[in-house]
C-alpha cells in the first residue's frame, strides 16, 4: 500500500500544479473555465442555497448568461409568478463538491475577495474539488487491483501511468474539470473497493453504507443507474448467485433501497421549487432520439469525439477485456457488456457525443473498472517475447502521445465539418498550435 500511496500523492501533486497552469490565465465565466455551461448547471446549487435563498433577483447581474447558460432565470414553475433558478442537472455534484465550497467562501471572507460565488477562487475551488476526487478515485482503484491480484506494484503503476497520460481521464482531471464524470469514477472505484474488499452481507451496516455510495452515484449521473445493478453485484460469478443474496437478506436490501431513496429528496424538493411537481423530466425534449437507429460507429470511431479515435490506448484495454473473457477471469463478461452497453446507451442519445467534450465522456466513470482490465494485458505484454513486448509497448507508446497531442491542441470542443472531418483531427494531431 505505501508506495501505491506515495505514487499517488507524487501523481497528485503533478496534476494539481498542471491544472492550476492550464487554469491560470483563463477568465472567469468563460468557455475555458471551470464554471461555464454544464459545470455551472452542476455547480449553481451551492450558491442558489447558501448565498442567493434561490432567488435569481439576488444573484450577480446577467450571471446566467455569461456562465453559458448552464443554469437560467426562467418562469418555469406555472405555480409561481416569479423566475426561479433552473437547472436540468442533478445536484450530486454540489453535494460532494460543497465542503470546497464552504472552505472557499471563508477563503474570500478572509482574504477580502469578492464572495459571489462566481469569483476566481470559486473557480479554482472547482478544479481542486475534481482533482481530489479523481484522485481518491484512482488511489482505491490501485488499492483494490493491488488487494485483489498478484500482479506486482510496478506493473500496476507502469500501467497506471500509461493509462492515465493516452487516454482522456487526465483531460478531464486536469484540463476540463467541474463536469461530473470524476465524480462518478470515485464514485464507482468506491462502490468496487467496498462491495469486493469490506462488504459482509450479515452486517446491516454496510448495506447502509452501500445505499450511501449508490444513492450519490446515481443523483451525480442519473444514467448510472443502468449499470448499478452490474456494479452492486460486481465480483459474483453467476446471475443466480446475485438472486440468491437478494432473497436471503430481503429486508437489508430493502433497508439498501431506502437509503438510495433518501438522496433522492433534495433533488425531489428542488423540482418542486422549479417546476411545481415533485417528479420530473428536466431534460425536456432531450430524449434517446436514435433508439432504433444508434449511432455506434459514432460513438467508438467518428473523429469528433469518439471513443477509440481519440483515445487509441483503448485497443489495449479492449485486448484485455477480451482476455479475461477468453481466460474465464472474474468479471470479464460484464466488462464486455458494460463496454457495449455504454457504446449503446450514448449512442441512442439525441448528443450522441455529448456535445462539447474529448475521447467521448461517457466511458470516463467507467474507467474505475476498464482500468484494471488494461493492466492485465499489459501485465501480459510485459510477458511476451522481446520482439513481441518491443513491438507493443512501442505501439503503446505512440498510442500515449497521439492522445496528449490531441488533448494539447484540443479547445474544449470540436470545430469539424461534422464528425467525420479527417483533416481537422489530422490538424490538432500534427500542427504544432492548434486552437482557434
Amino acid at each position: 500500500m505505501r508506495p501505491i500511496f506515495a505514487y499517488c500523492i507524487a501523481l497528485g501533486t503533478l496534476l494539481l500544479y498542471v491544472s492550476f497552469n492550464i487554469h491560470n490565465n483563463k477568465a472567469p465565466l468563460n468557455y475555458r473555465s471551470e464554471i461555464y455551461a454544464d459545470k455551472a448547471g452542476y455547480y449553481v446549487y451551492l450558491p442558489a442555497l447558501f448565498l442567493y435563498d434561490f432567488n435569481p433577483k439576488k444573484f450577480p447581474n446577467k450571471v446566467d448568461s455569461v456562465s453559458g447558460q448552464g443554469f437560467l432565470f426562467v418562469k418555469s414553475n406555472p405555480k409561481k409568478s416569479n423566475k426561479v433558478v433552473f437547472t436540468k442537472y442533478p445536484c450530486g455534484v454540489a453535494i460532494l463538491d460543497a465542503p470546497f465550497f464552504g472552505i472557499t467562501h471563508i477563503y474570500c471572507k478572509i482574504t477580502n475577495q469578492p464572495t459571489d460565488g462566481f469569483s476566481i477562487p470559486y473557480h479554482r475551488m472547482r478544479s481542486v474539488s475534481a482533482w481530489f476526487y479523481g484522485m481518491l478515485g484512482l488511489f482505491l482503484v490501485l488499492l483494490t487491483l493491488k488487494r485483489k491480484t498478484q500482479l506486482q506494484t510496478r506493473v500496476v503503476l507502469l500501467g497506471t501511468t500509461l493509462f492515465l497520460l493516452g487516454t482522456n481521464l487526465i483531460y478531464y482531471l486536469v484540463k476540463d474539470a467541474g463536469l461530473s464524470h470524476n465524480y462518478s469514477f470515485f464514485l464507482i472505484a468506491l462502490l468496487v473497493y467496498f462491495k469486493t474488499l469490506v462488504f459482509d452481507s450479515q452486517k446491516t451496516g454496510h448495506y447502509l453504507l452501500l445505499g450511501l455510495i449508490v444513492g450519490l452515484l446515481v443523483l451525480v449521473r442519473p444514467i448510472n443507474v443502468v449499470f448499478v445493478g452490474l456494479l452492486v453485484f460486481w465480483d459474483l460469478q453467476r446471475p443466480r448467485d446475485a438472486i440468491q443474496l437478494v432473497m436471503v437478506n430481503l429486508a437489508r436490501w430493502l433497508l439498501f433501497a431506502c437509503v438510495v431513496f433518501l438522496f433522492f429528496i433534495p433533488q425531489l424538493l428542488y423540482y418542486q421549487y422549479a417546476f411545481g411537481q415533485y417528479v420530473n423530466y428536466a431534460y425536456g425534449n432531450e430524449t434517446f432520439l436514435f433508439w432504433k437507429n444508434p449511432k455506434l460507429a459514432h460513438v467508438f470511431f467518428a473523429f469528433q469525439n469518439g471513443w477509440l479515435t481519440n483515445n487509441p490506448l483503448h485497443v489495449f484495454t479492449l485486448a484485455g477485456v477480451v482476455w479475461m473473457v477468453l481466460k474465464k477471469m472474474l468479471n470479464g463478461w460484464k466488462l464486455l457488456l458494460l463496454v457495449l452497453g455504454v457504446g449503446l446507451l450514448y449512442a441512442s442519445w439525441w448528443s450522441w457525443e455529448l456535445g462539447c467534450g474529448f475521447g467521448h465522456r461517457g466511458f470516463v466513470e467507467f474507467y474505475a473498472v476498464l482500468m484494471p482490465a488494461f493492466i492485465v494485458g499489459f501485465d501480459r505484454i510485459l510477458g511476451m517475447r522481446p520482439m513481441q513486448k518491443t513491438l507493443l509497448l512501442s505501439l503503446m507508446l505512440l498510442f500515449v502521445m497521439i492522445s496528449l497531442k490531441l488533448i494539447s491542441a484540443y479547445d474544449n470542443c470540436w470545430y469539424g465539418d461534422g464528425p467525420w472531418d479527417a483533416e481537422e483531427w489530422m490538424n490538432l494531431l500534427l500542427k504544432p498550435v492548434y486552437v482557434k
